[in-house]
């Protein structure tokens, strides 16, 4: 079951490409879920407005993704979308070719080389034109194209002190979007990414938006293809995580969560300190005891995991449980355990042992909120829309966007209302 990977825009590809740095050593070339039998190289469309960062890897031979990814799969336009969502998906550029209509064409190309295609993984930002607007696009294309295939989107949102002052404007609008054309919503919080580097690492305040990257691609790739050499995982992302169209939204973490030398647990941090800390920084700081869990996963990594962690399973279970409090009608079997006897990934970081905790919970309330907020506030003092008129993104547009992601807010507040049978 194959696999296409899309990367839209400059946060789109700069996380991606950090996951193929991971799923190189996760995957093997000869795995033609994931890389093209004919060329082998990566099912992954490198696309962005601007062609600085989709040229990269493909600059020099010695880049770490020359021979991963394929110079054939890139869609890239001499202009960029302007931080704004509307001219992103009006996908209207004055000189090039329309995106969307190459991304396609790329589309179909790699998926009739597919033996069952099975569905998309879409990376991009909400707060820009190109992954946000574009990004839309493509999903409502991909949608219209291909019906009953999977489309999961790996979706960060922006800072609360953004680059731009349409990024509330473009995140309500992008999530209307993806809440009416994506199956699954994997969503990274960038303040709160941040905030954990800065927990794990010995830099402190000095982190780069490389070492967020590192670590969302780490998780990502975790959730996606947790045993090696597996196929994606994106079957049991739906059986196991997204258990109606009501609640798509996935939040995971993988632990440790910085990965390099300057990371404060120790490599062979014993199993028990390593949960107890994953637990304790997987929320934020004071978050609100109120938030409950729909469904949930737990997997433990390492090479010796069945020692540690299988003979203590009822107590394990019991902690992970205590961060994962259930909704009031959640199954009894809403949390699930894997444990998996492998190095976690040691051939790019010398990580012997991780542990990856995901959820689809009510948590995801609390950056909407803030996000609608923001956006509404502009919205009643009527600033900033022309800018999206021009391209024919109208006032209705809004207030529908606005409807939809509000019944975002008010499914997940309303499972705390809503008791077992």
């Amino acid at each position: 079951m194959s696999t296409v990977f899309i990367q839209v825009g400059q946060c789109g590809n700069q996380v991606g490409f950090q996951l193929w740095k991971f799923l190189q050593d996760e995957v093997s070339i000869r795995n033609n879920t994931v890389f093209s039998r004919a060329s082998e190289r990566a099912r992954c469309i490198l696309v962005d407005s601007e062609p600085k960062v989709v040229e990269k890897p493909f600059a020099k031979s010695t880049h770490p993704l020359y021979n991963v990814l394929s110079p054939a799969l890139v869609a890239k336009t001499s202009s960029g979308r302007g931080n704004n969502w509307a001219t992103g998906y009006a996908d209207k550029p004055e000189k090039d070719l329309s995106l969307s209509i190459s991304v396609m064409d790329l589309m179909r190309k790699e998926i009739e080389q597919c033996d069952y295609y099975k569905g998309c993984v879409l990376i991009h930002s909400l707060a820009g034109g190109t992954g946000s607007g574009l990004g839309c696009k493509l999903i409502e294309k991909i949608r219209d194209e291909y019906p009953i295939c999977f489309i999961t989107t790996a979706s960060i949102l922006p800072s609360e002190t953004g680059d731009t002052p349409l990024q509330d404007y473009n995140s309500v609008l992008g999530l209307a979007h993806l809440q009416q054309f994506a199956d699954a919503i994997i969503y990274y919080e960038n303040d709160e990414m941040l905030r954990l580097v800065q927990q794990f690492s010995k830099r402190g305040s000095n982190v780069s938006t490389h070492n967020i990257n590192e670590c969302i691609a780490f998780s990502l790739c975790n959730l996606l293809v947790p045993q090696r050499n597996s196929d994606v995982n994106i079957t049991s992302i739906y059986q196991d995580l997204v258990p109606s169209e009501s609640y798509k939204f996935i939040d995971t973490r993988s632990f440790p969560f910085v990965l390099d030398k300057q990371c404060t647990l120790q490599r062979d941090t014993p199993w028990n300190s390593l949960l107890e800390s994953s637990i304790k920084n997987y929320s934020r700081p004071g978050e609100d005891l109120t938030h409950s869990t729909i469904c949930a996963t737990a997997t433990f990594r390492g090479d010796d995991v069945r020692s540690e962690i299988d003979r203590h399973i009822k107590p394990v279970y019991n902690k992970v449980s205590s961060l994962f409090r259930p909704v009031p009608w959640a199954d009894k079997d809403y949390l699930k355990l894997s444990v998996i006897q492998a190095k976690a990934m040691s051939q790019v970081y010398n990580i012997d042992r991780c542990i990856s905790l995901t959820g689809n919970r009510t948590s995801i309330v609390h950056p909407i909120v803030k996000l609608i907020s923001s956006a509404k506030a502009k919205f009643q003092a009527r600033a900033y829309l022309h800018w999206y008129q021009k391209y024919n993104c109208s006032e209705a547009h809004f207030i529908e966007s606005f409807e939809i992601v509000e019944k975002i807010i008010k499914d997940y507040q309303g499972t705390l209302k809503i008791n077992s049978i």
